[in-house]
């Protein structure tokens, strides 16, 4: 049921070309890229990033209804990307008995986020608060190993903190996640601390060279399919290296 709006802008003063990198499980080969040429104050919009590449020609995409997630790198043809920035929104249809509760059509909700520049990625740890899990809200944590330094993969430990009680609840090992790659783990505080309602993680890297990204979604429901389903993006804090 999801889709994601990709919005590239370039406030430079001159024209470049931004060349998306989209790493993703689905794909037929792993990985594929496309080029979108911007004028200077040009801001491009693209409603539906997949079907974009679809339309675009061989890009490895499969038919519709297929599952595909993964990270979007970006980088600019013969330049720097000094000047532009890129965001996303996933979106998804607002479910039909909330739009019936509110007397209304069926629309979208939809949780934006803006990309990470190198300097703001974690090489050691970071932070995620506001976490929830209860009967009206649950939380995703999703992880992506960048690559930066090599292809190697790496794991990481998950901490879940009980923010009541400010004290460690319980902890769970992300393994092997490749360079390039994205992994959520979904309803994160359920399944690794079991009764926590109001918490706060740490991402801590285990083993890999690679810089990290970490952020969390708290969405409404304790469980898909109940209540909207809608989300809260909550960008991680990073741990300087010591």
């Amino acid at each position: 049921p999801y889709a994601t709006e990709i919005i590239l802008d370039n406030v430079s003063e001159a024209p470049k070309t931004v060349r998306l990198k989209w790493v993703a499980d689905g794909l037929a080969q792993t990985w594929t890229t496309i080029e979108y040429p911007l004028a200077p104050g040009q801001q491009r919009v693209i409603p539906d990033w997949v079907e974009a590449l679809r339309s675009a020609g061989d890009h490895g995409i499969p038919a519709k209804g297929a599952r595909l997630t993964g990270a979007i790198f970006v980088s600019v043809v013969d330049g720097t990307v000094s000047g532009i920035s890129i965001s996303a929104r996933v979106l998804n249809p607002v479910p039909a008995p909330v739009a019936a509760a509110r007397a209304e059509s069926t629309g979208l909700f939809g949780v934006h986020y803006p990309a990470i520049t190198t300097p703001c990625l974690a090489k050691q740890a970071s932070w995620l608060g506001g976490l929830r899990q209860d009967g009206e809200n649950r939380t995703n944590i999703a992880i992506i190993n960048t690559g930066e330094v090599d292809a190697s993969s790496s794991t990481y430990l998950v901490e879940i903190f009980d923010g009541d009680l400010g004290t460690k609840a319980g902890e769970a090992l992300v393994e092997q996640l490749p360079w390039e790659r994205f992994k959520q783990v979904d309803r994160a505080i359920a399944q690794i601390a079991p009764g926590v309602k109001n918490a706060y993680a740490r991402v801590t890297v285990v083993s890999g060279p690679n810089p990290f990204i970490t952020y969390a979604v708290v969405n409404d429901g304790s469980e898909p399919g109940k209540r909207s389903g809608d989300g809260a993006y909550i960008p991680s804090e990073i741990v300087p290296v010591q």
